[in-house]
């Protein structure tokens, strides 16, 4: 069973965790496992339609991305193939003023051709479509569950959305009495899907967890880090507030 999180926000869009969410895991993807969506409440008119479009939309971004891995070689084969065809062909069939030049940029041309047009057909080859409709039929007959926690979590991060930039940078770092309050882990699947989804969305200030982490156990405060993300915040608040979910959520599963 593969756990989605629907995280509803005030006056925002919902934010979505689904297990289809790295391409780059798509190779490790089981078509076999059913979908399970957790929400704090029954969804309404739409959402759900809402919801399945962009996880279509990430299982067709996976799916390319795993037909390209699987096809990488011999794309690069043939291309290499019609790069030297084209080359030594013209050296030999034609004589030109300034040689290797042209020789050289029609055998890349030749080569980008080929690589385009394997790279289609890969793309939109049977294995690949067949295994986008079974994915995408798992997400449409996906089980709903309602869960208390995720109820709590949308409250929490409608909280903390409502303090200023330099109170809640305080909050994540713990410089001052001002600390991050506890919030109920909804499943074990929660805590790394939500790191994966940061590190997709906010990846550099993902690069900071580690040092976040470090400053809360550390009874001096941290002026220069919580510094830092007052910068960050002046950019989107929004981030903060999911980068103080990410690492209060990691700082409960040690």
């Amino acid at each position: 069973m593969k756990n989605g999180f629907l995280i509803r926000l005030k006056n925002k869009d919902a934010m979505v965790i689904t297990p289809f969410q790295n391409p780059k895991s798509a190779v490790e993807w089981d078509m076999r496992e059913r979908i399970r969506w957790n929400v704090s409440e029954t969804p309404q008119s739409g959402e759900l339609e809402k919801l399945d479009k962009l996880t279509f939309s990430q299982i067709d971004r996976g799916i390319d991305r795993w037909i390209q891995d699987v096809k990488y070689f011999p794309r690069l084969f043939w291309s290499a193939a019609a790069f030297l065809v084209i080359y030594f062909a013209l050296s030999f069939a034609v004589r030109d003023p300034i040689p290797v030049i042209d020789e050289f940029i029609a055998g890349l041309a030749g080569s980008a051709v080929v690589w385009y047009l394997l790279d289609r057909k890969a793309v939109k080859s049977d294995a690949s479509i067949k295994r986008r409709l079974e994915f995408k039929q798992r997400v449409s007959d996906a089980e709903i569950v309602l869960v208390h926690s995720l109820a709590e979590i949308e409250d929490w991060m409608s909280n903390l959305s409502q303090k200023t930039i330099l109170a809640l940078c305080d909050s994540i770092v713990r410089s001052t009495e001002a600390d991050l309050a506890s919030f109920e882990i909804p499943a074990s699947e929660f805590v790394p899907m939500l790191e994966e989804y940061c590190m997709l969305n906010i990846p550099k200030l993902m690069k900071l967890v580690p040092q976040i982490l470090e400053a809360r156990k550390d009874t001096d405060p941290n002026v220069q880090l919580s510094g830092r993300l007052v910068q960050a915040g002046q950019k989107s608040l929004d981030d903060l507030v999911l980068l103080a979910l990410v690492v209060k959520a990691k700082e409960m599963t040690y």
